[in-house]
């Protein structure tokens, strides 16, 4: 009898082992990571990664140890992921922080809070002004297309702090727009290679992505930059010049710097239809 109590006992134990090693294999499968004393149980996977970043964490640890003064960690984290996607080799993966994706999406939706300039890297990587919007007072205020940007309010332009510098100026005129009266800052700029210092009001404004023309016989559209009113601007653009009857149509999509997939989609399938 104590015979058969034994192995029932053992029978449970032996169960119950083989459902919490059951279930610490399916935990750190699922990404769990399980505490054991001072020792933590993680996957393969997650502790690849901690290798390649472990330099990473160590010199965080000294500048959190070593560093002269007070920082903001928030922005050198922010910096650190930034660096990370600039350093992929496509040159078009970007990191946004909630503030940056925000303002892209608020200028996808087709509203501007800044001084009318789209901007792109040149073969130097240097930010250059691609166009300038119409009416905007970064035509007012004296800036052109190719001009290249050097800094903005004094801080010198790079591929890490761009977004951040852009943020400064749609934020500029917070305490402003109720009031209708908008700060100014101080753009500097490089024109056929002299430096040149301009103060640049900041609005706000509608965007209009799509103009058009008439040039005898043939139209002309312009489409600046793909955005949720894009298509829909540019067909009543064909329907306008259609009815002006022209017989040939030029669409410059030169220094355009993109945007929404679905609204260039949307433009092509206009003309050749969503086949």
């Amino acid at each position: 009898m104590k015979n058969k109590q034994y192995t029932k006992y053992i029978g449970v134990f032996l169960g119950l082992f083989c459902i919490a090693q059951s279930l610490v294999l399916a935990l750190i499968f699922m990404g769990v990571d399980i505490n054991i004393g001072h020792k933590i149980l993680v996957d393969k996977n997650e502790y690849q990664i901690y290798q390649e970043m472990k330099e990473l964490s160590f010199l965080r640890s000294e500048i959190d140890k070593k560093y002269y003064s007070d920082f903001d960690k928030g922005e050198l984290e922010t910096g650190a992921i930034k660096g990370m996607f600039s350093s992929l080799p496509d040159g078009y993966s970007q990191f946004f922080t909630k503030e940056e994706l925000k303002a892209k999406k608020l200028r996808e939706n087709g509203e501007s809070i800044g001084i009318g300039i789209f901007i792109g890297l040149n073969s130097q990587e240097e930010y250059v002004i691609l166009s300038l919007e119409e009416g905007r007072p970064a035509q007012k205020s004296g800036l052109e297309e190719g001009d290249v940007l050097v800094a903005i309010n004094g801080e010198t332009i790079t591929k890490d702090n761009i977004e951040k510098l852009l943020e400064t100026i749609r934020n500029s005129n917070k305490k402003y727009k109720f009031f209708g009266d908008y700060p100014e800052v101080e753009v500097t700029i490089k024109r056929a290679g002299v430096p040149m210092v301009l103060k640049v009001p900041v609005d706000k404004s509608q965007i209009k992505s799509v103009s058009g023309e008439i040039m005898g016989d043939m139209g002309y559209i312009q489409i600046e930059s793909f955005i949720s009113t894009t298509s829909e601007d540019f067909i009543l653009e064909i329907q306008k010049l259609k009815k002006a009857g022209i017989t040939k149509l030029i669409i410059d999509l030169r220094n355009n710097p993109g945007g929404l997939v679905d609204e260039a989609a949307k433009v092509a399938g206009s003309l050749i239809g969503d086949e």
